[in-house]
């Protein structure tokens, strides 16, 4: 008999040297499984169980000799040969014992809950679990696996994670680290059997500080920082406003995650198998009508608004028809208008099409390819690795995925078809299959610009400088340049800086300027019969952050001083007063909201909220006080502006418009941990590319967590990495922290925040919503941005759940009726 313990618990396994003739069919197997195979308690002495297997032994006879060469071997963790000892060949698969665990959560808590109950093999060999069962840790706990709607996001191998990172989450985590090279190594590995105190089996597993990326040479755990984070439990998928999960953020058709990474950067997650989830994932998302696609691209040719619109632009009618660019007429909601009237626009459709070498060959096989093509321009000085841009045999397209819509005459009358589907992106199909470097723009009139200039391989972005899809990585790992050529302004900026550390400092070049002094974007340097092709040979690489000149600096400070609006920010729709103090909301700030109990905290802070998202900044909202049911109802108010009981039919338009914003919410209620907290926003910056995080608020975040000054303390801790988050990852980050308890006749002040005074000192605003003998108002305690503070007074409607701002006369009016009525 064979002896597994773990902890208190004693695993008795009764037939594992049987001979493989004792059991000719499966049936004597499974019914001695459901009656032998338990797990006890354990005390002082080892419980030994009393069953036998008189039953079959009647049937089948008496068992052959057994053998406690298995025994050994489990307990010294050597692998057991197959004619020792383990189980009969034609019961289980003889991949089970190679793969790494990736059962799932249900089956987790399965076996850690019913430990008194009967297995029957079948039950094992289906949900896998004979080598979990093998590979229980010993005296520590296997993080819990999390059962998640998609996999974990792709990384690439150029991304660089901030210094010291991974070792600090190992640390926290309780895991021993020793420093080799450029690498953690972990003393016990938390995904591997029990180690027997066997020196052989430690410091087996082996994580990239800088890439994050991970393998356990003992177990065979593998995968990146997020595989590793999410195995602990760490990483929740943010939820969409109506408590759904974004299906298709990590997916690109063509190309899995495990196929696209090297062979060395572990594809595989401990968690899930990302490959199969995609498969089934893919099947799930909707493709354009190739019919439609095809339809718009014939009517390129008889439209004449969408030519004379391309004539405009300086773009080549031969340029659109290799872009495949598209027209038609489609209809479009009236902007600025309540009712519900909708128009038809003359319309520009930009398809982004899936190359036929992104299914047809392996990543690998693209990376060594280098057949060089040197049709360089005339006066050219690029080097070899620019000459592999140039356009060659053009490889025949495959499916269209989806369809960018865009009206000639309003530029915000924009849509994609079909919604929820693939990301792509505008041009890729253009690529050839050997090229090295390639030039990503921010819109698409800016890529064909620049491959009607130069015949450089350009591709567009589906979000402008908003966001870059993870799914898009796996596109993207291929090339050893990309020229990142984003509008020449702030918002651009930012977003070429964030761009580069997602694909790798190393390879991410920035073409433009740098200080707005020259074209905007490649679509107007076109226009101005600039040299783009010189513009892009004098790109110049991403500084380096912990490092900087003057020189790096001075091209920003121009910047800013050039452009003084765009400095200021997001300028605020519905609180124009707001402007006036704070000049505007900027990435990169910590602001502290306060104010008394039921004062409207999170109704003011919710409208700020929407009103930047509306305008483009992706956003995320983390309520602790309110689930997010009634988060969404609040904000669905205040975005169509009537109440919810007034809304009936008009539920779903106005749901419609709401789902389009970039709006996520964080899956955390109550008391939570911090560290979790800001591992869950470290995933939207990286997968959804937020701008803007709202934590409402500090208080029911750490609540129960500590006694006293304990308190304090947490609370200091979490602002310190809140602020750390904003200026890393260039997101503004406001927070509620409820005031102390003082007088209500007294006006609140900086001090009166709760806490010690860290929370104000870290804070670049701190924003104190007063109760005023008049009226209700925004006091503006603190403006590191140039100093200016104020009062903002506004009225509350509770019907739409908005405030206003009130005007002077209707300020003079409440002060004068006050004054009459005492």
């Amino acid at each position: 008999m064979t002896y597994w313990k773990d902890g208190a618990r004693l695993v008795q396994w009764k037939w594992v040297s049987l001979s493989r003739q004792l059991f000719p069919s499966l049936g004597p197997v499974r019914s001695f499984l459901a009656h032998s195979f338990s797990l006890k308690r354990a005390g002082s002495t080892p419980v030994r169980l009393k069953r036998t297997l008189r039953s079959d032994k009647a049937n089948q006879g008496s068992p052959g000799p057994t053998t406690d060469n298995a025994a050994r071997r489990e307990a010294s963790n050597d692998p057991t040969p197959a004619d020792a000892g383990a189980p009969p060949a034609d019961l289980f698969p003889p991949e089970i014992y190679g793969e790494p665990l990736n059962y799932t959560n249900s089956d987790h808590d399965a076996l850690r809950r019913g430990v008194s109950n009967a297995w029957s093999l079948r039950d094992l060999r289906a949900a896998a679990l004979w080598p979990a069962v093998a590979r229980w840790p010993q005296r520590r706990t296997r993080p819990p696996i999390r059962e998640t709607p998609t996999g974990t996001p792709f990384v690439s191998q150029f991304f660089e994670l901030p210094p010291g990172h991974m070792v600090r989450y190992l640390e926290d985590k309780g895991l021993e680290v020793r420093m080799m090279d450029q690498h953690a190594v972990v003393r016990i590995c938390p995904f591997c059997p029990p180690v027997r105190g066997k020196a052989d089996n430690m410091f087996k597993l082996y994580v990239h500080t800088s890439s994050g990326v991970f393998f356990c040479h003992r177990c065979g755990a593998k995968g990146n920082h997020w595989d590793l984070k999410r195995s602990f439990g760490d990483i929740l998928e943010p939820l969409s406003w109506r408590g759904q999960f974004p299906e298709n953020a990590h997916l690109a058709p063509g190309a899995h995650p495990t196929s696209a990474r090297p062979a060395d950067s572990g594809a595989a997650s401990v968690s899930a198998n990302t490959s199969q989830i995609d498969s089934v994932a893919t099947e799930q998302l909707p493709v354009v009508d190739a019919a439609l696609a095809a339809q718009c691209e014939a009517r390129l040719e008889s439209s004449d608004a969408v030519k004379q619109f391309l004539k405009s632009r300086g773009l080549q009618l031969a340029t659109a028809r290799k872009f495949r660019v598209g027209a038609g007429r489609f209809r479009f909601r009236d902007s600025g208008s309540t009712a519900d009237i909708w128009s038809e626009h003359d319309c520009i459709t930009f398809p982004w099409i899936e190359p036929e070498w992104l299914t047809t060959r392996a990543p690998s096989t693209l990376v060594e390819l280098d057949h060089r093509r040197d049709p360089n321009p005339a006066g050219s000085n690029l080097g070899s690795e620019e000459s592999a841009c140039q356009d060659s045999s053009v490889p025949p397209p495959s499916r269209v995925l989806r369809l960018k819509i865009r009206s000639v005459l309003r530029k915000s009358a924009m849509r994609l078809e079909p919604r929820g589907g693939y990301w792509g992106l505008f041009g890729m199909h253009l690529v050839p299959a050997d090229a090295e470097c390639l030039v990503v723009t921010e819109g698409e009139f800016d890529a064909m610009a620049v491959h009607q200039s130069t015949g450089l391989s350009a591709v567009s972005l589906p979000n402008g400088a908003r966001s870059l899809p993870p799914a898009l990585l796996t596109w993207l790992e291929r090339f050893k340049r990309i020229y990142l050529w984003l509008d020449d302004d702030i918002p651009g900026h930012d977003g070429a800086r964030q761009f580069a550390h997602k694909l790798g400092l190393q390879r991410c070049f920035l073409v433009g300027s740098g200080n707005g002094s020259g074209p905007k974007d490649a679509n107007e340097a076109l226009l101005q019969q600039r040299d783009l092709f010189a513009m892009i040979e004098r790109a110049r690489p991403v500084p380096h952050e912990r490092i900087v000149t003057f020189a790096d600096l001075r091209a920003d400070v121009q910047r800013e001083l050039a452009n003084p609006v765009q400095v200021r920010g997001l300028q605020s729709q519905t609180l124009p007063g707001l402007n006036r103090l704070l000049k505007g909301h900027r990435r990169g700030e910590l602001t502290i909201f306060s104010g008394p109990t039921g004062v409207g905290k999170t109704t003011v802070l919710s409208q700020l909220s929407l009103d930047y998202c509306m305008q483009g900044a992706n956003t995320l909202w983390g309520s602790f006080e309110l689930n997010n049911v009634r988060m969404a109802k609040v904000m669905l108010s205040q975005f169509a502006g009537i109440g919810l009981d007034a809304m009936g039919e008009r539920f779903d338009q106005v749901a419609d418009q709401f789902e389009q914003l970039p709006l996520y919410f964080l899956r955390f209620f109550g008391s939570s941990d911090v560290d979790q907290v800001i591992h869950a926003m470290e995933y939207a910056a990286y997968v959804y590319d937020v701008a803007h995080v709202v934590l409402d608020n500090l208080q029911f975040m750490t609540s129960g967590q500590g006694r006293g000054y304990e308190r304090f303390e947490i609370m200091d801790r979490a602002i310190e990495k809140f602020r750390a988050f904003a200026t890393e990852h260039n997101v503004h980050v406001s927070v509620v922290i409820h005031p102390r308890k003082e007088d209500e006749d007294q006006l609140l002040k900086t001090a009166s925040v709760f806490g010690s005074a860290k929370a104000t000192q870290e804070a670049d605003n701190v924003i104190i919503i007063q109760n005023g003998r008049h009226y209700k108002y925004l006091d503006v305690r603190k403006n590191r941005f140039d100093g200016e503070l104020g009062n903002i007074p506004y009225r509350f409607d509770p019907v739409t759940r908005r405030i206003r701002e009130l005007l002077p006369d209707e300020i003079q009016q409440l002060e004068d009726g006050y004054r009459v009525c005492s």
